[in-house]
């Protein structure tokens, strides 16, 4: 069998679709293909004038491809990506030096370029690696599809794109473009692990202790399009809203107004009620945002995540709206409750309240206070929670600017310059960024986003107007009765199903698995020191993990939980494959002992935890 043929063969087993492109393809008369100097195979192409250019050396293909791997700063347990293969002499030499790479994902546009490198290469060690892909011929808009579904891998391994130059020239647009998306999806993943490894606990504890809130409360998916061609003034607490925020007053019946929490108090200390108010984050301060309000009486409606501070929607009765988290426990409860209603990715709560104004239909969206920005060493305006303690810690030595500064120092390792909306220089900190690309990435559609903050970051695709006039030409009509029509629509209960039995089932689980888990432990004592035992401990140890994977539902709730532990699990599993090549048999099993053996301890803590809260759960439902 010959080279293509084999590799042809083997690729057919491992991507059917991908084998059946290039089965039936016909190469072009672009490319010219001639021995090196060093005798490999080497190419060019054609351009339409006749000009030649070199996709590799003509000297040593081989050389340059080490040359190009020396250069990339590539290390062990990354994502790597690689941007244009041309005949492929740079993979032969990444998988010569990582055999076995978390993963190798090979993107390139041409399939005229992958034939003719199957034809002379033996890539069999790749295409049967379960841990590399070939993406070939594939458009853009499918490419950003595949990246996302690796964004996990991506902030737990980190990912180093490697550009082959002489194919990203060709095709520039199509790389730099998937290059932004690549720097896009590890930054929004790095915020979203530190987030989930800071808070994962108390996601938890909060999604419990909200659950009669979250079944009691109407979703939101009676609300598509309910606003449609109407103006939003989405209201956030950055320190521009000082300069404008009277303005509002004027003209909050002439549009539906939403407000951010930290912007709530501000607005409501102006005379200003907004007409909804979102609230995702799951801090107990955050109730500051509402404290000394009296909810019980609002008539603004609370849209919250189900993982915020419990007390803000038990104080909120009647006058609340629960939507889906990002988290899995919220898709858990939503795959037998039904869904309230998701608005996809939910970094920040601004970034919320904009899905929910694009869910309505509305038209324009005009933001307010959106700096994602500081003004001097300030992040947020007067009044704002985050503002209203400060000058509590004045002493005969501090002012408020150097209030202000000690805060700011608390992201000095995260800040950057960047430009502002005059074309200054503003500073802004990593997560801001990766806020601002998301409110970027929204507006590439036929609705009219308008950006009046009149301060703080550019945000690309947006018209950037002052309030003053956006208002005025664009919040004409009064849209009380409008209103009405949607208060009410929000007030409206969304059929449910009874959680109990469904809790119960997953509590039956989870009592067997207890059971199963306490057994392995008692084990732990009998195997230390001795190696037979500890052998059979872990044998036992990857048979329960393996039922594990078999229970998803289960398995992602207590990944979930046990958010940070199980990264760690996670990553020690890569290492112990590299450890695997040169390290004494006898020690790896140590090593993966000591591992199992604590990893137990947070299996036995995550299954009792949520165990427990679904009994109290079950009580709580039973008496609404």
């Amino acid at each position: 069998m010959d080279t293509f043929s084999k590799n042809l063969t083997l690729l057919s087993k491992t991507d059917p679709k991908l084998a059946h492109l290039i089965r039936y393809w016909t190469p072009s008369d672009n490319y010219i293909e001639f021995p090196s100097k060093s005798g490999t195979v080497t190419l060019q192409k054609k351009n339409e004038s006749g000009q030649k250019k070199s996709i590799h050396s003509p000297y040593d293909p081989e050389k340059e491809a080490q040359r190009l791997i020396d250069s990339s700063g590539l290390k062990k347990q990354q994502v790597i990506v690689i941007l244009g293969m041309g005949l492929g002499y740079h993979l032969l030499e990444i998988i010569r030096r990582f055999p076995n790479p978390v993963k190798l994902i090979i993107i390139e546009k041409d399939p005229d370029l992958f034939y003719r490198a199957l034809k002379h290469h033996d890539f069999s060690p790749l295409i049967a690696h379960s841990n590399v892909h070939f993406w070939v011929g594939i458009e853009i808009g499918e490419i950003q599809s595949k990246l996302e579904q690796e964004q996990f891998n991506f902030s737990l391994y980190g990912v180093t794109p490697i550009p082959f130059k002489p194919c990203v020239n060709e095709e520039p647009e199509y790389y730099h473009l998937i290059t932004i998306n690549i720097q896009k999806l590890y930054q929004e993943a790095s915020i979203n692990q530190k987030t989930q490894t800071r808070f994962a606990k108390l996601f938890y504890h909060n999604f419990f202790d909200n659950l009669p809130s979250i079944v009691d409360s109407p979703g939101i998916n009676n609300l598509k399009d309910r606003w449609l061609d109407q103006p939003v003034i989405l209201v956030s607490a950055g320190p521009s809203l000082d300069k404008n925020i009277s303005i509002l007053k004027h003209f909050q019946n002439k549009a539906l107004l939403i407000s951010v929490a930290t912007a709530y108090k501000p607005l409501m200390n102006n005379g200003i009620i907004p007409d909804i108010v979102f609230a995702i984050d799951p801090d107990e301060t955050m109730y500051l945002a509402f404290d000394g309000m009296d909810l019980s009486s609002a008539s603004t409606r609370l849209v919250f995540d189900p993982c915020i501070f419990s007390q803000i929607p038990l104080e909120y009765s009647g006058m609340r709206n629960s939507i889906d988290s990002n988290l899995y426990i919220s898709q858990w409860l939503a795959s037998f409750m039904g869904s309230k209603g998701s608005l996809g990715k939910m970094q920040s709560v601004a970034h919320t309240a904009y899905q929910f104004s694009r869910f309505l239909g509305s038209d324009p969206i005009i933001l307010v206070g959106q700096d994602l920005a500081f003004n001097g060493y300030r992040m947020h305006c007067s009044k704002s929670y985050y503002e209203e303690p400060l000058p509590e810690k004045f002493t005969r030595w501090s002012t408020l600017e150097t209030c202000f500064q000690e805060k700011f120092n608390t992201f000095k390792d995260s800040v950057f310059i960047a430009r502002d909306l005059f074309g200054g220089e503003v500073s802004t900190t990593r997560a801001m960024d990766s806020y601002k690309n998301l409110f970027v990435e929204k507006t590439r559609s036929q609705l009219e986003f308008i950006n009046a903050t009149e301060g703080g970051f550019h945000l690309e695709g947006m018209k950037h107007l002052s309030l003053r006039e956006t208002l005025i030409k664009k919040c004409r009509e009064d849209l009380r009765e409008f209103k009405k029509e949607l208060m009410n629509a929000m007030g409206k209960t969304n059929q449910s199903i009874d959680p109990v039995p469904h809790f119960e089932n997953q509590n039956q689980k989870l009592t067997d698995l207890i059971q199963r888990l306490k057994g392995l432990k008692s084990k732990v004592g009998h195997a230390n020191g001795n190696i037979c035992e500890i052998r059979k401990f872990i044998e036992e140890m990857d048979m329960f993990y393996r039922e594990l994977l078999e229970d998803t539902a289960t398995l992602k709730l207590l990944q979930g939980y046990a958010y940070s532990e199980f990264l760690d699990w996670n990553r020690s599993f890569i290492e112990f494959q590299e450890m695997a090549n040169d390290t004494d048999d006898e020690e790896l099993i140590k090593k993966r002992f000591e591992r199992d053996s604590c990893f137990l301890d947070v299996l036995i803590n995550s299954v009792e935890f949520i165990h427990q809260q679904i009994l109290k759960a079950i009580q709580q439902l039973q008496n609404i």
